[in-house]
């Protein structure tokens, strides 16, 4: 049964995959595509990812400082990856929300590509990640 609640988040879900504002509350091919995406970001973990623990209000940061983020996360340090995504000249587009969800996740993971990272911790922000934006970005 599709419910108000169910209802209400089919629209958050939308909402931060970057969906509407046409169609919101409403699960046509885009928002299924969206959702096929983040089951499938969820359910492969970067191999060396240790199981997962409950999400701290913030990313945990790496030896750096800096956060590690994916699918999920929220926040400034996402804001900062959009603004270097969109910089970066190498994925299209996105909205800069905070929200890493699966417009973000498919950026991260195209910029990944791009720069040769990959197969293991692709759509994961570590720091191999913010080393091959720091390049790109000083080459800019």
């Amino acid at each position: 049964m599709f419910g108000p609640g169910t209802e209400r988040a089919t629209i958050t879900f939308q909402k931060s995959a970057g969906l509407g504002p046409n169609g919101l509350g409403l699960v046509g091919s885009k928002t299924r595509k969206a959702l096929r995406l983040a089951l499938k970001a969820k359910s492969q973990p970067a191999p060396s990812t240790p199981a997962p623990t409950p999400k701290p209000s913030s990313p945990p940061a790496t030896a750096s400082g800096a956060p590690t983020l994916r699918i999920g996360d929220g926040g400034k340090p996402v804001k900062v990856w959009q603004r270097r995504l969109n910089r970066s000249r190498r994925v299209a587009r996105i909205v800069v929300d905070g929200q890493f969800g699966p417009r973000t996740h498919l950026a991260t993971v195209t910029f990944q590509k791009s720069v040769g990272l990959g197969p293991q911790g692709l759509g994961v922000v570590g720091p191999k990640t913010r080393g091959a934006m720091k390049r790109v970005l000083r080459r800019l």
